[in-house]
């Protein structure tokens, strides 16, 4: 008799797996984009916010000085005069700028938000069910949430020293800042692991049997990037690549890497939590061998797509010159209009497994 393979081995190699086969490398690069568009106009609120303090220019200086701590000078360099700028729109109109750098900011989340859901439905093999309404209430309900967590870890990591250094608006003496200096990373932890799950739990169409706050897939991801990040930040500093290849847009270039690579590794920590689901569902004797058994949140939205699928199918065959004889042409005829599919998904076989998922 075979021994049993490792449930780890096992889940990182379908894990890896489905990654390649879902194309989730081009998929972080688009999270990547709306992770740019949200990254400036969440500056620009920050900046605004200490700016109404008169503190927009030391806190933009603390910006600067918390890159230049973790990367080289000239990869820095290009961002200096687009943070100082930012910081001087938010000493110019501290309150208009703080308005829209929040608007602008939750709308781009939001987006991000939803690309994130889209590729974690991938990763599980379903589809979106949630109707409109629903499903955008959920966004923006878990948008606010992060954008908050997003904010109080820029807050203790950049804006912390104007706040509570030496010099800042409230000193709170060298002991405790020297204190807070250590802390801080503990809490941008703690931040950056509810993001996690939060991102985990609420945005694909999968109901949770309970919210974890610790699984083994987003533990390994942050795990991963911060080692990645490490990676990255060694390899620029010691190898030249990127200052040959890209010049003065260096700096933007390792930007946008890393911004990829952080989301590459909580796309593949979601894949794990799935994946190690499915072996634990396996354990028990269920049919997880293609599909885990989750329940979807909601299957309205699929059934819409299924009756509109056939619709669009039924209107396709009346295109079709003749309908040949299965003996005569050598394949399957066209029995109906339920034959032919419109689109990417066999929203055919989706409706069967919302069908089994509704009893799981």
């Amino acid at each position: 008799m075979a021994a049993r393979p490792s449930a780890w081995r096992y889940a990182l190699r379908r894990t890896i797996h489905v990654l390649l086969v879902e194309r989730v490398v081009d998929i972080a690069g688009t999270l990547a984009f709306f992770s740019v568009l949200s990254i400036f106009p969440a500056l620009l609120a920050v900046f605004g916010i200490f700016g109404l303090a008169g503190e927009g220019r030391r806190t933009a200086d603390a910006v600067v000085a918390f890159a230049d701590g973790i990367a080289p000078n000239d990869l820095v360099a290009p961002f200096r005069q687009a943070i100082e700028h930012l910081a001087g729109l938010g000493g110019a109109g501290a309150g208009l700028g703080t308005a829209v750098g929040v608007l602008v900011a939750l709308w781009t989340a939001s987006r991000y938000v939803a690309a994130f859901g889209g590729a974690l439905n991938r990763v599980y093999g379903v589809q979106e069910g949630r109707s409109y309404p629903k499903y955008r209430l959920s966004q923006l309900a878990i948008t606010i949430a992060i954008v908050c967590l997003a904010a109080l870890v820029l807050f203790v990591l950049l804006f912390s020293g104007p706040v509570f250094g030496p010099r800042g608006i409230a000193n709170i003496g060298d002991l405790a800042f020297a204190v807070w200096s250590v802390a801080r990373w503990a809490i941008a932890a703690a931040a950056m692991l509810v993001i996690v799950v939060l991102l985990y739990w609420g945005t694909p169409n999968i109901r949770q049997p309970r919210l974890r706050w610790l699984t083994a897939g987003g533990s390994t991801a942050l795990v991963l990037m911060a080692a990645a990040s490490a990676v990255l930040v060694f390899y620029v500093s010691h190898f030249p690549t990127f200052h040959r290849e890209y010049g003065a847009l260096a700096g933007l270039a390792v930007f946008l890497v890393w911004l990829w690579l952080m989301n590459l590794m909580l796309i593949f920590g979601a894949g794990l939590d799935v994946e190690l689901e499915r072996v634990r569902e396996l354990r028990l004797g269920e049919d997880a061998m293609r599909q885990i058994r989750l329940p979807l949140r909601d299957d309205r939205r699929i059934a819409r797509l299924r009756r509109r699928d056939n619709a669009l199918a039924a209107q396709a065959v009346r295109f079709l010159p003749t309908r040949y004889d299965a003996a005569d042409a050598g394949q399957h005829p066209v029995e109906s209009a339920r034959d032919v599919h419109v689109g990417r998904h066999d929203t055919s076989a989706a409706a069967d497994l919302v069908d089994d998922r509704r009893h799981p």
